[in-house]
């Protein structure tokens, strides 16, 4: 296998160095377990060694006592030679485990397991022999005869004694000489694990040494690869890269290994030349060159990757703000343009739309174009009226007008937003010329409209797709034309109005003077009436001091009624007969008398009346129905002229005729002055309509000499902005700049009203009235 160890990534190589890190650990680990292991087997050997050394003195101490009678001292000596037995076995058993055969071999722990079997049997007889026996012993004993001859006779007895056992003693006194010998043996073998113990010592320090020196050599090794192989081309990058970062693009870096610093010293060649291809690219658009193409860049899609993306999308930005700015520049070019035009036009709608119209075609580069102004004449019947139009085909506007929601236009009216078709139908509108027509490509339809209110809609047609800045720039237009199109409309509204105001004052001026004809005829006919009223009181004075009389109403109820008809129906007093029905103050049938008296017709006559005694008196009376002042019959006038018969009347004849004439020329005054009345009326309600509709359209305020201010109308008010109770009562110099004290009769001045926030300049009539010491200060 040819492995290329030069061009092995670091990373593979890092992970085959610290791979042998690893091994050399394990290794050391064992190894250095494995002695550790042996030493502590060492330590074991020796401690047991120790306490070997010192068990045979306990023993013999412990049957020395058991001996001499300390039964207590028996399990003492029991637990001491199993233990002593116990350490033996363990170190016979790490003998056979271990090396250090040299070092036992020399018969000592032989001697000492010999020696041990033999005095193991000794203490087995201390264990379990008696500690006592019994003996039978003959005692001799001399006994005095006690004769003359003093004779001594011997006596012989038999005894049982208990007595030490003797094989105790011995085993004891063999126990006590080997515990020496047991000593020594096992001090031998102390010294024999102390040098084991040791050489293991030494080996473990030796081998911990030689792995030292390895791992010292392999970190050794470890710096030298790194020096060479990770921080000298580290370096050399730091090198280039500090270049790069000061704007020196021609350095490069040499490292060519195919490892991960040789894929960053690629890395930042590439980007070395990236800065180089973005330097050029970006003086490039700095000279203005927003179309050039970035270097080294053809056919791929760099607009995801960092800088190269970033400059790319920088000069998309830049050539879509330099589109923007020339979009926004040709819009406030437009709107300049426009605003020149509208201010400098005249008053004539129709005229406005043909400078319009013509402008605007050719600044969008359309191809048609026309207005359509709404048409307010008849606010029922409003509709669009086309006003002007550019390059259009007649037979497209042989329909000059459109109702709301009828067509596109109506429909652009009715939504108040803005139609832009692309797909126009083929019978819609066609672009003619000189060579023939075609349908345009896009047809744009634009509401006139300003704070809400709409005025008219644009249509605009081309061969050419209209741009959003180019719709955006004809509705913001739109409004401008909407309040262009509304001043004019407002400066016609005006001058109509002051036309019809000029009308009006001069109307009014000559109803003032009818009125003022009208209320001399008035007074005359007051005067008139007043003399008539007086006549008329002494006329009736004269019948109600010569005839009886009543009123009745339209039911038949007396109302009121003189004295002498109170007497000659036997009454004292009116309440005696007020309130009573016709019925009940006659005698016979009056329901078709009363049905006449109501339809208008009156009657005269020989009539029945009945009186408070119920005598029937028979009288000649006159009935005669009332109107009031809605032409309604509201009462009836009963007057008797005489009581009783025919022929009683005929003798006074001449005073018969006298009376019906007088009643006759009675009732025609009344008719008279309620006719006159009725006419009074009608021309008083006339001439409060006329006050009252010009109170809603002329301002007309009133001082008097004094210059205190009278009476300031409703109209006045509200163009002022003040109330009646804040300026009557108040000097005219708080309401009007001027000295209008001093004016003819009737003059015509531009006068300065004060209003609560500001001030006004109106055209105004001052009209002096002499005779009220009244002047009138007169606008529209």
């Amino acid at each position: 296998m040819n492995l290329d160890l030069q061009n092995l990534s670091l990373r593979t190589q890092a992970i085959a160095i610290f791979t042998g890190f690893i091994i050399l650990a394990v290794i050391n680990f064992f190894v250095i377990s494995y002695f550790q292991n042996r030493i502590t087997d060492a330590t074991k050997e020796i401690e047991a060694a120790k306490e070997l050394h010192l068990l045979p003195e306990q023993m013999a101490s412990s049957a020395q006592l058991f001996t001499n009678g300390n039964t207590e001292a028996r399990s003492n000596l029991e637990t001491a030679a199993d233990s002593f037995e116990e350490k033996l076995q363990q170190l016979a058993g790490e003998q056979q485990d271990s090396e250090d055969t040299l070092v036992i071999g020399n018969n000592a722990y032989a001697n000492i397991t010999e020696k041990w079997l033999e005095t193991k049997k000794h203490i087995d007889k201390l264990l379990f022999e008696p500690l006592t026996v019994d003996t039978v012993v003959q005692e001799s004993k001399e006994v005095p005869l006690y004769d003359s001859l003093n004779t001594i006779t011997t006596e012989t007895t038999q005894k049982v004694l208990n007595i030490r056992n003797p094989q105790l003693e011995r085993a004891n006194n063999y126990l006590q000489s080997s515990a020496k010998d047991l000593t020594k043996a096992a001090r031998r073998v102390l010294s024999a694990k102390t040098r084991a113990f040791d050489s293991k010592s030494n080996a473990l320090t030796y081998t911990s040494l030689i792995f030292l020196l390895l791992y010292i050599a392999a970190v050794a090794g470890t710096l030298v690869w790194v020096h060479k192989k990770v921080d000298t081309p580290l370096k050399d990058l730091y090198t280039v890269a500090s270049h790069i970062s000061n704007g020196d693009l021609s350095k490069k870096s040499a490292y060519t290994q195919d490892n991960e610093i040789g894929k960053i010293a690629r890395s930042i060649n590439q980007i070395s030349n990236n800065l180089q291809n973005a330097t050029g690219f970006v003086n490039a658009i700095e000279n203005g060159k927003l179309d050039v193409e970035f270097k080294g860049a053809e056919g791929e899609d760099l607009r995801g990757r960092g800088l190269e993306g970033a400059l790319l999308t920088m000069r998309d930005q830049m050539k879509r703000v330099a589109e923007e700015e020339r979009e926004r520049k040709w819009s406030t070019e437009g709107l300049a343009k426009f605003v020149d035009i509208l201010r400098s036009t005249s008053d004539d709608v129709h005229a406005l739309g043909d400078i319009i119209i013509s402008n605007l075609v050719t600044y969008t580069r359309s191809n048609q174009g026309g207005i359509f102004i709404v048409n307010e004449q008849d606010e029922e019947n409003k509709f669009l009226e086309l006003i002007s139009l550019y390059a259009f085909d007649t037979k497209k506007y042989d329909k000059r007008s459109y109702r709301a929601g009828e067509g596109l236009v109506g429909q652009t009216y009715l939504e108040r937003q803005t139609i832009y078709l692309l797909e126009v139908p083929d019978d819609y509108i066609t672009i003619t010329s000189g060579l023939g027509g075609a349908n345009p490509k896009a047809v744009l339809l634009v509401p006139l409209m300003v704070n809400e209110e709409i005025y008219g809609v644009i249509e605009l047609a081309s061969f050419n797709e209209y741009k959003n800045y180019q719709i955006e720039f004809v509705e913001k237009l739109a409004e401008s034309i909407a309040s262009t199109i509304a001043g004019v409309k407002n400066n016609q509204q005006t001058k109509f109005l002051l036309e019809e105001s000029q009308a009006l004052t001069e109307q009014m001026q000559a109803q003032e003077e009818e009125m003022r004809q009208n209320m001399e005829e008035l007074s005359a006919t007051q005067e008139e009436m007043s003399r008539k009223e007086v006549e008329m009181t002494a006329q009736l004075t004269a019948i109600n001091n010569s005839l009886s009389s009543a009123e009745y109403n339209m039911e038949g109820i007396l109302l009121t009624a003189n004295n002498n008809y109170i007497k000659l129906l036997g009454y004292h007093q009116l309440e005696e007969i007020q309130d009573l029905s016709f019925n009940a103050l006659s005698s016979g049938d009056t329901s078709e008398l009363w049905r006449d008296l109501r339809n208008g017709t009156g009657h005269s006559g020989d009539f029945t009346k009945l009186k408070k005694n119920g005598e029937v008196v028979k009288v000649n009376t006159s009935y005669t129905p009332v109107k009031n002042n809605n032409g309604d019959y509201y009462k009836v006038i009963e007057l008797i002229l005489s009581v009783g018969s025919a022929e009683v009347e005929k003798t006074g004849g001449d005073e018969w005729e006298q009376m019906k004439e007088v009643e006759e020329e009675l009732r025609q005054n009344l008719e008279e002055l309620e006719v006159t009345q009725e006419q009074l009326d009608r021309k008083l309600r006339l001439s409060e309509a006329t006050l009252d509709t010009l109170d809603n359209v002329v301002k007309i305020v009133i001082f008097n000499t004094e210059g205190t201010v009278t009476h300031i109308n409703r109209s006045a008010q509200q163009a002022l902005g003040i109330t009646d109770s804040d300026i009557t009562g108040q000097s005219i110099s708080e309401l009007v700049a001027e000295d209008l004290t001093n004016e003819k009769t009737i003059s015509k001045k531009e006068v300065t009203l004060k209003t609560k926030s500001d001030k006004i300049n109106v055209k105004a009539e001052i009209y002096q009235d002499t005779s009220r010491n009244q002047t009138f200060i007169i606008w529209i």
